[in-house]
């Protein structure tokens, strides 16, 4: 029996971008799946228009709540509605550039019953070039210390006996956070092959806010992971490396004030 992939996606004021996001993962080359959005009270007719741009696609399934009460709350109740084995992670502002990707990942975990999560390649294409001048991506298959949340499989039961996270509001770590915890428990994590997911810029997002709630986030990561011998000297290296990130003189002030709130 194939097993089934369920795709789960949370979007907020992101019409046009989910649009894309949900129509890449409908349009997988694999019949078993289901592709599941949880809308956190968009106003820009997000749902309304899923609804009529896919009304004849009965494996997509829509929820809504009136107050979003954050990302990973939303994430973790995919996990708990999802009926698939496999459940594929998928930004609202990203999307899946070839048509095998559930193949690839299915493939993946039957050849590798240890490994929890596949970690897909994706690229930016505003630093494509930047990304492939700086590195390599190790060989398909190559066991992985940590994955980036933008697009990842996880088994579904072990997700669901992780968590699978931590409910911290405003806490931008999740993915790096659930990564010890499952290597922890002697699970892999693994770089699935296939063609790159595309991670767009959207042009909502905030990114100073993004800074702010990076700055929090490290800190509640190292404290929650990191052994208390070397917590304050790994604190602060990290708060100093968020703080100066792309920083001109000008904004350092409200920077350096992000770690006093």
């Amino acid at each position: 029996m194939r097993a089934k992939v369920s795709v789960a996606i949370v979007t907020f004021n992101r019409r046009d971008e989910v649009l894309k996001a949900v129509g890449s993962a409908l349009a997988q080359q694999w019949s078993e799946k289901e592709v599941l959005v949880f809308d956190g009270g968009s106003s820009d007719g997000t749902v309304e228009t899923l609804r009529s741009r896919f009304a004849g696609f009965p494996e997509l399934k829509i929820l809504q709540c009136t107050k979003d009460p954050g990302f990973v709350v939303l994430r973790n109740r995919l996990a708990k509605e999802a009926r698939g084995d496999i459940l594929v992670y998928l930004d609202d502002d990203a999307y899946l550039s070839g048509r095998r990707t559930f193949e690839d990942i299915v493939g993946l975990f039957e050849c590798c019953p240890a490994t929890a999560v596949a970690a897909l390649p994706f690229i930016s294409p505003a630093d494509v070039a930047r990304r492939f001048r700086a590195r390599r991506l190790p060989p398909p298959g190559s066991e992985l210390a940590c994955f980036t949340g933008c697009a990842w499989a996880i088994r579904r039961e072990v997700a669901l006996g992780m968590g699978p996270f931590r409910e911290i509001p405003d806490y931008y770590r999740d993915d790096r956070d659930l990564s010890v915890r499952l290597l922890d428990r002697g699970y892999e994590i693994r770089l699935a092959r296939g063609d790159p997911v595309v991670h767009l810029h959207s042009p909502a997002r905030d990114w100073e806010r993004r800074l702010r709630l990076d700055v929090i986030s490290v800190i509640w990561f190292d404290w929650l992971n990191v052994p208390w011998p070397y917590l304050p000297g790994r604190a602060a290296k990290d708060i100093v490396s968020l703080v100066l990130y792309r920083a001109t003189l000008a904004r350092m002030p409200a920077r350096l004030q992000y770690v006093w709130e």
